[in-house]
């Protein structure tokens, strides 16, 4: 059975039961049949269908003015799909038909909506449709259907496949070849509401215009609608809405260009996360919603406005409240600029940009930060502690599970300590400028920054990787190119204060040691113009100017640590004080205290009494002793002394050991504290050792010359008084010798001299003794005058009784 494409289904001359030439002339008869098939071609278009094991039974009864028939077979030769139709019929005014078939699918439907993609693209169907005719050449269609699955070409993706039912009554006409829909009823069970409009089969494929109204959503529908796939149940997102809720959904087109548009309208409602690692958890409440869609861009649109909530993130410590902002979902992206709120009690405003697809993030934060120490910057990152406020001012993005971050903080009010050797105190200046952050959650973070601290430029790089500890610093670097020392100083946790000038071409770098578990490496280096260490519990300070210092201090199987200092002009504490520190002291329990190596030079150097030029020196320390294994340097006035210094910690003790040739004797003097008695070159050695606790306990020994010398007339005058008497004028200011030799064992203030020898012009003596310091002196002296030297010196004519 065929039709021709050009003529249509139903034509009045064909059924017309009044014709005499037809078949269904008023006279009874029937006709049955059965086993056959039944294939009617160009149903709709070039559509086609088939009844396989097709049945019929048709009759007139004697006098009756209408056809009964039925027929019934296997749409498409399954046995699934029985068809059964009923037809009482007299004219187009008059019939009534009706249609039974069993889960007829989306392939038996298309028959009747042709097109080169389907429309309707899955799903079954159990139909029961009536159709009657009434005069006017009226039609009324009644369809009542269950499906199962269905799914419609272009239809919105929150839909998904709707299983439902649907009841119809509709009107056809046979002038227009319109469907229009009087009462109709769908229920998707997404969507339920009163369905409305047009089909138009006037055309040779059909054409719709068709609305569901649903006064009710699901709070899944909507969720849908804003977010895609599985992305509440990612996100922990549960949904509960304020009645009324509506939804639009429109068809439009014909079934070869079909055009579906959805508009869903929500008055309030609120939004609850439960939180992930990533996802903060809280509520957010919002207004009015509307969310439109259609088939030609896919994606959803619409606004609606936060009008509060509070959220809180685990994994960072932080949160919000009293959130609120317009959020706009355009082209695929979610974006609420701005979003204001109030983070640890203080307002912050910032933005975010959402995208449905790719999920990538965009944002921006600026606000006050307060109590940093209870957020994931004092608590995820090893040894570091961050305390007090911090101004944030960023914008960042997430994309592909990776975060970058850009912007600037001002930390001036926040402590910031980092291990045992930084700590930042709230109120020094602290501001990052430029900074960076590349961060892949518990994997790697990366960051760089221009930092400027107190008035202090830096140039910050850092790398971390994430065990399951929390973060692990790598690598670390900082650089200037002018620090200020007074001002760093103040950020170092060192028992030294610092003040002074500025530093160039300063670097700091830590790096953590490949394979080990917490070995690593610090270094750091720089040029100073002006330099005061001061170390704790000492009233001298150590001072430089032009000090090229740089700094390494390791761990792992030694603890160890080496500084070189280089100076071109320096004043340290007399030898005996104390000049290096421990950076920091060794809790118990902890490894060993580091072992520290210095190499020290200066172009000029002060060590009261002691001054001179070209200074080298070796210095160590360790937990218990301290000293410098070899000095030299050229003294101020002449000569040259080179040595060796060792202190016990323990015994506060030290002791010394001294060469040097053509050295003014007064150094000396001055060193072990004696007054002014001796000036000349003095070429020597000595070996002593003191505690400072107590000065009598110096002990040693060593060997001189003087040439060239004098003795003070003081001296003079404290060894000769007594016999003196008023005549001290007669005393010469002082005694000048050409040559002083002499053996010296110290202990305690006891001085003793086993061998002097002094020869001066036209005098010469030897002997040995001992004085006490402040005390009594007992000497054995053997004098050689010459008359002429004592005739020259009054007082010693007469003490020696010259003849």
């Amino acid at each position: 059975m065929a039709r021709s494409l050009e003529e249509e289904w139903l034509v009045e001359k064909w059924l017309d039961s009044a014709s005499e030439s037809d078949l269904l002339a008023d006279v009874p008869f029937r006709l049955s049949g059965s086993g056959g098939t039944l294939e009617v071609k160009n149903v709709v278009g070039d559509t086609h269908l088939y009844l396989d094991a097709f049945s019929f039974d048709m009759a007139r009864l004697s006098g009756a003015p209408s056809i009964a028939a039925r027929l019934t077979g296997l749409l498409g030769g399954s046995a699934g799909k029985c068809v059964d139709a009923r037809l009482e019929y007299s004219s187009l005014e008059d019939f009534d038909l009706r249609i039974e078939c069993d889960n007829i699918t989306a392939e038996d439907v298309n028959v009747f909506l042709p097109a080169r993609e389907r429309l309707i693209e899955s799903g079954t169907a159990s139909p029961r449709v009536r159709i009657t005719g009434y005069p006017g050449k009226a039609m009324v269609l009644w369809l009542e259907t269950p499906f199962h699955d269905l799914v419609v070409r272009d239809q919105p993706d929150f839909l998904g496949a709707n299983t439902g039912s649907l009841k119809a009554l509709a009107g056809y006409d046979l002038e227009t070849h319109i469907v229009s829909l009087t009462t109709a009823k769908a229920d998707t069970g997404r969507l339920a509401g009163v369905l409305d409009g047009t089909v138009s089969f006037a055309e040779s494929v059909p054409s719709f215009d068709l609305k569901i109204e649903a006064d009710h959503l699901p709070e899944s529908v909507v969720l849908d609608a804003l977010l895609e796939g599985d992305a509440a149940q990612e996100y922990g997102l549960d949904l509960s809405l304020k009645p009324p809720c509506k939804a639009l959904v429109r068809l439009r087109g014909t079934s070869e260009s079909p055009v579906v548009t959805a508009v869903l309208n929500v008055s309030a409602g609120e939004i609850m996360l439960h939180g992930t690692q990533d996802i903060p958890k809280g509520r957010i409440e919002f207004g009015e919603v509307e969310v439109a869609w259609d088939s030609e861009g896919r994606k959803p649109a619409g606004v609606f406005r936060i009008v509060d909530g509070s959220l809180e993130h685990e994994a960072t410590g932080l949160r919000a409240e009293r959130i609120a902002g317009l959020l706009d979902l355009t082209e695929g992206r979610l974006t609420c600029d701005p979003i204001n709120a109030l983070v640890t009690d203080r307002p912050f405003v910032g933005s975010f940009s959402y995208g449905l697809d790719t999920s990538e993030v965009e944002f921006t934060v600026n606000g006050d930060l307060v109590q940093l120490e209870h957020t994931v910057f004092s608590r995820d990152l090893e040894k570091l502690r961050i305390e007090g406020s911090a101004m944030i001012r960023c914008a960042g993005r997430k994309s592909n599970g990776r975060y970058v971050l850009d912007g600037e903080i001002d930390a001036t009010q926040a402590r910031i300590a980092y291990d045992w050797w930084f700590d930042k105190p709230a109120g020094i200046g602290a501001t990052a400028q430029r900074l960076h952050i590349e961060m892949v959650p518990h994997e790697v973070l990366d960051i760089s920054a221009g930092v400027v601290l107190s008035s202090s430029p830096f140039v910050m790089e850092g790398h971390a990787v994430h065990d399951a500890g929390g973060w692990v610093v790598e690598t670390f670097e900082c650089t200037s190119d002018r620090l200020d020392v007074a001002a760093g100083g103040r950020c170092l946790r060192i028992p030294y204060t610092l003040s002074g000038g500025y530093g160039e071409n300063v670097r700091l770098a830590w790096q953590r040691v490949e394979g080990a578990e917490d070995a690593w490496t610090l270094s750091g280096q720089g040029v100073f113009d002006r330099v005061a260490c001061f170390p704790e519990a000492s009233e001298r300070p150590l001072r430089c100017t032009d000090l090229d210092v740089s700094v390494v201090l390791s761990t792992g199987a030694e603890c160890t640590g080496r500084a070189v200092l280089k100076a071109k002009e320096g004043r340290v504490p007399p030898f005996g004080e104390t000049w290096f520190l421990p950076l920091r002291s060794t809790p118990s329990g902890e490894v060993q205290e580091r072992t520290w190596t210095y190499d020290l030079s200066a172009e000029q150097l002060e060590a009261p009494p002691w001054k001179g030029t070209d200074f080298i020196g070796i210095g160590y320390r360790d937990a218990h002793v301290s000293g410098l294994t070899h000095f030299e340097a050229s003294v101020e006035g002449g000569g040259r002394i080179e040595g060796s210094y060792h202190g016990v910690k323990a015994d506060n003790a030290y002791d010394m050991q001294a060469r040097w040739t053509g050295v003014p004797a007064r150094y000396f003097v001055e060193h072990i504290g004696y007054p002014d008695v001796l000036r000349g070159e003095s070429t020597g050695s000595v070996d002593y050792s003191l505690d400072r606790d107590d000065p009598g306990t110096l002990k040693g020994k060593g060997s001189f010359k003087v040439a060239e010398g004098r003795f003070s007339a003081d001296f003079l005058l404290a060894q000769f008084q007594e016999h003196l008497e008023n005549d001290v004028a007669s005393l010469p200011p002082s005694l000048r010798f050409s040559r002083f030799e002499a053996d010296v064992a110290l202990e305690r203030d006891r001085v003793e001299t086993p061998r002097i020898e002094l020869v001066s012009e036209g005098i010469s003596m030897t002997g040995a003794g001992h004085f006490i310091r402040d005390g009594d002196m007992d000497y054995t002296l053997h004098l050689s005058v010459t008359p002429e030297a004592a005739q020259r010196i009054e007082a010693l004519s007469e003490v020696l009784n010259v003849e």
